[in-house]
């Protein structure tokens, strides 16, 4: 392996920066999106979906129908990924939230999530079941140029 010899090779990006973000900024660039990406576990293969969501009181909420893959499987530890990619500036962030995504069956919860605005699901179909996923872990990370 030619790069191994090479004694640059384990050397940051001249004038690249990262730094971790924390939760109160994690959750405030969780507000400016409507994509992410949920991640679980089912039967011993990883299923990652992409998903319109919404943010509500130290959670995040979804959509999805009561018959597909989010709606039937119980979701056990789970992960929800949302990031922000700038090409041109070398630039981005990155957002995990960790937890055990749930239904919601809260009356009031859901008259609440009903009522704020937010996109429509991409996928087809009735998507009537809202998931909630309540992060026991959140992290994130901002990189560019210094």
């Amino acid at each position: 392996m030619e790069h191994l010899d090479n004694e640059y090779w384990e050397m940051p990006g001249t004038l690249h920066a990262s730094a971790d973000l924390s939760p109160d900024e994690c959750w405030a660039l969780l507000s400016t999106r409507r994509t992410g990406r949920i991640g679980f576990m089912k039967e011993g293969s990883l299923y990652i979906f992409p998903v319109n969501y919404l943010t509500h009181d130290g959670g995040i909420y979804f959509r999805t129908s009561e018959e597909g893959e989010l709606g039937r499987a119980p979701l056990g530890s789970s992960a929800f990924q949302v990031d922000d990619v700038q090409p041109e500036a070398m630039a981005g962030w990155t957002v995990l939230a960790q937890g055990r995504p749930e239904s919601v069956d809260d009356e009031d919860l859901l008259k609440t999530l009903w009522g704020r605005s937010t996109e429509e699901p991409w996928a087809g179909g009735f998507r009537t079941r809202f998931i909630g996923f309540r992060p026991q872990a959140i992290s994130g990370r901002r990189v560019g140029t210094a």
